[in-house]
């Protein structure tokens, strides 16, 4: 399996940490009901798994995000602040890049 995604706005959903998940779901109307947020985070954070050196077949992927995207301020400061480490890529991650293209 391989996977190539171009994100202009928010950073890719399989390199979301939980908070900034939930302030991307929160943005976005109609706004979900308290449970269907919490499916919607837990499945988006259960899909990171594909990125997984353990899942066989392995995949594949490229992730190329506008380089204006990490310096918004989706979810505040805290969320930006704990989402940036993650647009590097986990050891734990298969074969792929994170790659930033300027914005215009």
């Amino acid at each position: 399996m391989s996977l190539c995604t171009y994100e202009c706005r928010v950073v890719p959903g399989l390199l979301q940490t939980e908070a900034y998940a939930r302030a991307v779901s929160l943005s976005l109307p109609p706004l979900p009901d308290p449970v269907e947020l919490e499916e919607r985070i837990s499945a988006r954070l259960a899909r990171q798994k594909l990125l997984s050196v353990e899942r066989r077949p392995p995949t594949a992927f490229g992730f190329i995000v506008e380089e204006a995207v990490p310096r918004r301020q989706t979810g505040g400061p805290d969320s930006k602040d704990r989402q940036g480490p993650q647009l590097t890529l986990s050891p734990t991650a298969w074969a792929g890049f994170v790659a930033y293209t300027p914005g215009t």
